[in-house]
């Protein structure tokens, strides 16, 4: 393939060289992560299990603390050698253009399961943070998944770097300062997930090559927004060249830091890394939200240049100096054959890939006749984000079976539909290619990581993700979905100005066009999928209490109906805004809350009943502190509302969207709107109670055909027949 032409170049750029073969660099401090259970790792960066990057380059990155590792491969893999022939076969341009990457064959998998991780080198603050996430580590249940904390992490950056595109898709605008300060803590919240997901991971004994693998998947996606979000925190958008620079130069380092370890075998850790890079960046959103965007415009005395470029230099300055450590670790580390790649490859093969990447966007930006990536800067490196974040795993998966990385690929084809359109005169508007193209590169990134899970755990027998287990998924929807209702409801109503920031109702943020739209229909399914979840959870006690235990049945049959009432409820409250009639919406209300408490009050009465032979009394005094807290909300709601609505004579309350600090019944209102507030969220608090529960269960659905037609007469005989299959999801 091409890497024969590779070899040949690599040759003429590092002969003479001496054959490295499995022998660690001299100095290098080696250690290896034994997985989850094994032997104690040597050093406080084993410790974490996270791999990072090596410099003040990775200002943008999102981590890369890798953490999950089996055994140590000793065989140095299979590829060509740099005993190739430099020449072209026929066949390359064929194997080229084939499109869908080539499954993982048994070697592959053999190799994935020996993987062991192996990393060098601590930064400067990780002692210091290591004490911090050992105490967080030690706060997290054993039976919350490694995975679990890793998605939260990933989930928490994506929406709030999403919050701030959604204020500034031009990068250019001023965000409110509660978006920066939001994502200040997402970015920390990411940071301190993304440290103590290997910690967990040797806790519960569960570590595995598939893990590590899901790992550098979400830090890959993770940097892509990283990236963008501290370049929209400067308002980077009104220098387009150094947004450009800044936003690929952290993806770039990101994959230069698994390049490296592809070739060597081993993660090496800079003094200044990802977590110092990291903490930097959340300086800079509190700075955003201080400052505002009079403080990145302001000039600095003598250096004549806006304070936005302090960041934009160190960038490049530590790109100068990641990109020296980097290419000297690939140019003289190999510990393939001939100083070749772990898996016997070019040591210079993966550049076609993050190239490819590099050089297609910056053609598209600067021949764009629109200023595609100056009007639409975040979509297009969300666009192009998803491509590196697809060959970046391309890159880890090589690198973990030692196996050479192909150059076709499916994720190329976004980015080569912007370029076709723009070499035929953009026939076709830019801006929608650049939509189609995001599309294209989302989807194509998610395809390929199940498609790699699929394959892996075919062959390992291995569950990776955790709402697969049971119906776990049920509780789980249910509660992202309603947060992400009110979430969105709040951000659009605030955005149009239709409600004040500060804490509205619920129902307030979905009672104006277009958002009341939105917010009923989701909270119509989360209302199936409140119906769903009590269903289940009724089936579940129902299996687990005994026929003779008649009050623990009776107490049962009554939750549920409770539940449905309750789900019903929510279908009113969506559907009846309160300022079209407030008699239904108010009905709906003490339906949804009223009835649901009752609910919340009864499971944690079941609780009581079932603890400790069913479950352990843990789960029982959390939904009884979670019980406790909806009560105490409806009664500090319900005194705050009775006193708001008496001292307001006359006023229409119910249409009142707007209040003045100070006004009559203004301090009532906030205490009103701060319980409802809370006490939507304890009710999210308690269905998640129901996701290590409902892991455990499957509910399958039975047909009894009666004959083998739908016919009234039919001139021969029926045969019965009957058909067994799952309900929602899982099996017996």
């Amino acid at each position: 393939m091409f890497t024969s032409f590779f070899q040949c170049l690599e040759r003429a750029l590092t002969a003479p060289r001496t054959a490295h073969g499995s022998r660690p660099l001299t100095g290098q401090i080696q250690r290896q992560d034994s997985g989850r259970g094994g032997a104690k790792a040597i050093g406080d960066q084993t410790s974490r299990q996270k791999g990072s990057m090596s410099a003040t380059g990775q200002q943008q990155a999102g981590g890369l603390r890798s953490r999950r590792g089996l055994g140590r491969d000793k065989d140095p893999g299979q590829g060509m050698g740099m005993e190739a022939a430099c020449w072209l076969a026929p066949g390359v341009l064929r194997r080229l253009i084939e499109l869908p990457s080539p499954p993982l064959s048994r070697h592959q998998l053999k190799r994935l399961e020996e993987h062991r991780y192996s990393s060098a080198g601590r930064s400067l603050l990780e002692p210091l943070m290591q004490r911090y996430w050992e105490w967080l580590v030690g706060r997290v249940p054993s039976w919350i998944a490694p995975n679990l904390i890793t998605i939260i992490g990933l989930a928490t950056n994506v929406f709030t770097t999403l919050v701030l595109i959604y204020y500034c898709p031009t990068a250019t605008e001023q965000a409110p300062l509660w978006a920066y300060l939001l994502c200040a803590v997402g970015l920390f919240i990411y940071q301190s997930l993304d440290a103590i997901d290997g910690k967990q991971a040797r806790r519960t004994n569960s570590s595995s090559p598939l893990g590590e693998l899901f790992d550098h998947g979400c830090d890959s996606l993770s940097t892509v927004f990283v990236v963008l979000g501290t370049s929209i925190a400067v308002q980077m958008g009104t220098n387009p060249d150094w947004m450009f620079f800044c936003c690929f130069a952290g993806m770039f380092m990101f994959y230069c830091a698994h390049w490296q370890t592809y070739v060597s075998g081993t993660l090496r850790f800079g003094i200044i890394d990802v977590t110092e890079v990291q903490l930097f960046i959340i300086i800079m959103y509190l700075l955003a939200a201080v400052g505002g965007s009079a403080l990145w415009q302001s000039m600095i005395p003598i250096l004549n240049i806006q304070m936005k470029m302090i960041p934009a230099i160190c960038t490049f300055l530590g790109a100068i100096f990641s990109c020296t450590n980097y290419f000297r670790v690939i140019f003289t580390g190999g510990v393939g054959k001939n100083g070749s790649t772990i898996a016997g490859t070019s040591v210079l093969s993966p550049v076609l890939h993050i190239g490819s990447v590099i050089i297609l966007a910056m053609m598209i930006y600067k021949k764009s006749a629109v200023q595609l990536f100056e009007k639409h800067p975040c979509l297009y490196i969300l666009a192009f984000g998803f491509v590196s974040a697809k060959i970046t795993n391309k890159l880890v998966v090589a690198h973990m079976t030692k196996s050479e990385m192909h150059l076709h690929d499916l994720a190329f084809l976004g980015p080569g539909l912007l370029f076709l359109d723009q070499y035929f005169n953009s026939f076709i508007d830019e801006y929608l290619v650049l939509w189609i193209a995001l599309i294209i590169s989302f989807f194509d990134l998610q395809e390929d990581c199940g498609r790699w899970r699929t394959r892996i755990t075919t062959h390992s027998e291995e569950t990776m993700w955790w709402f697969q287990q049971g119906l776990c998924f049920l509780p789980a929807a249910l509660v992202v979905w309603t947060a992400a209702s009110f979430v969105f409801a709040y951000i659009t109503a605030v955005s149009l100005r239709h409600v004040d920031p500060l804490v509205p109702y619920i129902s307030d943020t979905g009672t104006m066009a277009p958002e009341r739209c939105v917010f009923g229909i989701m909270l119509d399914v989360s209302a199936f999928l409140g119906i769903a979840t009590v269903y289940v959870r009724y089936k579940q006690v129902e299996a687990l209490t005994g026929e003779g235990e008649f009050k623990l049945n009776r107490l049962n049959r009554f939750g549920l109906l409770l539940g449905l009432i309750s789900s019903f409820g929510m279908c009113v409250v969506a559907n009846f805004q309160k300022t079209t009639l407030f008699s239904m919406h108010l009905v709906g209300a003490v339906l949804t809350f009223g009835v649901g408490a009752l609910y919340i009050v009864v499971q944690t009465l079941l609780s009581l009943h079932m603890q400790p032979h069913v479950h352990s009394r843990t789960i029982y005094l959390v939904r009884l502190s979670l019980g406790l807290w909806t009560m105490s909300s409806i009664i500090s709601m319900f005194v705050s509302s009775v006193i708001m609505y008496s001292s307001l004579p006359g006023v229409d309350v119910p249409h009142k969207l707007h209040w003045t600090p100070g006004e009559t019944g203004y301090t009532a209102h906030i205490i009103s709107t701060v319980s409802e507030w809370s006490l939507a969220f304890s009710f999210i608090s308690f269905f998640l109670t129901y996701i290590r529960d409902f892991q455990k269960i499957h509910l399958r659905a039975e047909a009894d055909v009666q004959s083998s037609h739908l016919y009234d007469n039919w001139p021969h005989d029926g045969v019965a027949a009957s058909e067994s299959s799952p309900l929602l999801a899982g099996g017996t």
